[in-house]
């Protein structure tokens, strides 16, 4: 018989590719470039885009907070032991990977300068200081490799552990309130809330965070806890995304259904998650599953080329036929890079190794 502990460890791993192919889909979805063939397209875009495929990110940080503090008092000593480990899994392929791409950058823009329209980062033009800070928030306030924003805001919300565990330990629910109340009001997505946060401390990040840590300080399996709540935070979310549609002229009313609407989505796709680990229906893919962090590091440039592809192949594509298109892209992006990530485990492990964080 699997036993609870069980199914949460198998519900962890069932949701790594998924989360990861929607970060894919994200970021290869056309809707910038190409105009909406029907109002239906825009609508559609909008809602697996920015509200559906928006859950990813969330989830990834409430999974990261919940096996920080996971089986383990939480001291100076465990603390440090724990920001060693971080070191080699977040700090070492955040660095690796930017240096690769400003490597990838400068050598694109030396050999094909025809291939660019002259809007792009030109690394060949920049000062030294301004090289460091592709780093951190120096290419549209995200690194150089733009999706390891998360890894950065990642670093910082473990930096912070200490304060984030004497929150929740002391304050119990009103320290993960506060957090919450922290991720309504800060401003991001073009809303100015009433709290500017610097690149890197996310208020997102840090409430996510800290919901996946609360259960792990509380001694609770959150598959457990949370499993009652599957229905009725599917059904707020849902209802929660449509305030957002029909607030569209209401800036803070839209943004704040968003964000609530986050919650609600994390809770349910780690109950629907957990639903299909116990019916044994759904299964991790070893060959897709250990490619996992390849994929999400890697993928980026090639999105903007698949983007202008599809644009020169369809540019009169249906609704259907755009969203198909933007899938079969996304299902061809991740085979393309678990198939790298094995190439490359074989040839160079040990770089591998590295790029991956140990993954």
């Amino acid at each position: 018989m699997t036993t609870p502990e069980e199914i949460q460890s198998k519900t962890i791993a069932l949701l790594r590719f998924p989360l990861i192919a929607a970060v894919v889909f994200v970021h290869c979805t056309l809707e910038e470039t190409l105009p909406a063939p029907t109002p239906l397209y825009g609508t559609l875009v909008r809602i697996l885009k920015y509200q559906l495929g928006g859950i990813a990110v969330p989830l990834f940080f409430f999974l990261s907070g919940y096996l920080f503090f996971y089986k383990r008092s939480f001291s100076p000593s465990v603390y440090a032991e724990k920001l060693r480990r971080r070191a080699r899994t977040l700090l070492i392929p955040y660095l690796l990977w930017n240096v690769l791409f400003l490597l990838l950058y400068w050598a694109a823009h030396a050999l094909f300068p025809g291939l660019f329209t002259g809007k792009e980062l030109v690394v060949a033009d920049l000062s030294p200081a301004e090289v460091a800070r592709l780093f951190w928030d120096g290419n549209d306030s995200c690194p150089l490799d733009q999706p390891l924003w998360f890894l950065r805001d990642l670093m910082v919300a473990t930096a912070l552990a200490p304060l984030v565990y004497a929150l929740l330990r002391r304050g119990r629910g009103a320290g993960l309130a506060a957090l919450g109340l922290l991720f309504l009001g800060s401003s991001s997505n073009g809303w100015e809330g009433f709290l500017q946060l610097p690149a890197g401390l996310s208020a997102k990040a840090l409430f996510f965070f800290g919901f996946g840590a609360w259960f792990s300080i509380r001694g609770r399996l959150f598959t457990e806890a949370l499993c009652r709540l599957a229905w009725p935070a599917a059904a707020a979310g849902a209802g929660l995304f449509a305030v957002e549609f029909l607030a569209a002229s209401t800036p803070w009313l839209c943004e704040t259904a968003h964000r609530l609407g986050l919650v609600c989505g994390v809770v349910a796709v780690a109950n629907l998650a957990r639903w299909g680990v116990e019916r044994r229906a759904w299964r991790p893919v070893p060959f897709l599953w250990s490619a996992t962090f390849f994929i999400y590091a890697y993928h980026l440039p090639f999105t903007a080329v698949a983007k202008k592809l599809l644009l020169r192949l369809a540019p009169d594509a249906s609704a259907g036929g755009a969203l198909l298109l933007n899938a079969a892209t996304v299902a061809v992006l991740c085979l393309l890079g678990a198939a790298a990530y094995r190439l490359l485990a074989r040839l160079c492990p040990r770089l591998c190794g590295l790029l991956c964080g140990g993954r």
